[in-house]
């Protein structure tokens, strides 16, 4: 604001130089409301770690609908195990129970979705083709002791450099530094590590870069 100030004592307030400092500001009040909106959701976290016995198929399900306005508008499709789970209601043919926070699990998988929308959308905008369609899929399975949780999508593919850095507190991809898809993966993996006692990291298979999450599994002790 004071170089607005600045800039009209001095005559040399344009309409370019107006727009510029506005745009400007709105990235900064974007940027601060994504950190509130962080902390909020830690805060959130803390209030409701509260553990139940969930079922993850359902629960995925019950994430992705919170956030079905936004894939509606960007045009993106989303699949668990090539299923749409954003129209299709049945969703037991994955039989996968677990003691473990939902609220905070909720978060983390719409975070890591809308991260994986973000980059269709930068991708998007460069694209010129017109008949590009925007597409995240959701693998999930399990191993001996683990619930794998992968996120795969058709826009921009990190560099090995870029994933290096992808989950450092203010991190931001390309030149625009008031970006929050870092900060908020921060934060995703803070609720990640002490909340459900899990691990998330991008993971390389070929030219797709993958979101993957793993959460502790026994089988042998689940209630299915």
């Amino acid at each position: 604001m004071q170089d607005i100030y600045d800039a009209y004592i001095h005559d040399e307030l344009s309409e370019s130089y107006l727009k510029d400092s506005v745009d400007q500001s709105m990235r900064h009040i974007d940027f601060m409301s994504n950190i509130i909106d962080s902390f909020q959701s830690i805060i959130d976290a803390e209030n409701d770690n509260v553990l139940e016995t969930i079922h993850i198929p359902a629960l995925m399900r019950e994430a992705l609908m919170t956030i079905k306005n936004i894939l509606d508008l960007s045009h993106v499709t989303c699949t668990i195990n090539g299923i749409d789970y954003l129209k299709k209601a049945d969703n037991s043919n994955i039989e996968l129970i677990i003691e473990t926070e939902p609220a905070a699990l909720k978060q983390i998988i719409t975070k890591i979705v809308i991260t994986a929308n973000h980059l269709i959308q930068a991708y998007q905008k460069a694209c010129i083709d017109d008949d590009f369609k925007g597409s995240i899929k959701i693998k999930l399975y399990t191993t001996n002791n683990n619930i794998i949780i992968q996120v795969s999508h058709n826009g921009i593919q990190l560099t090995d450099n870029e994933i290096t850095h992808f989950f450092e507190p203010y991190y931001a991809l390309g030149e625009n530094r008031f970006s929050s898809e870092g900060l908020g993966l921060f934060f995703t993996k803070m609720l990640v590590e002490q909340h459900i006692n899990g691990k998330l990291f991008i993971k390389k298979d070929g030219e797709l870069s993958i979101f993957q999450l793993e959460l502790p599994y026994s089988p042998q002790s689940s209630l299915i």
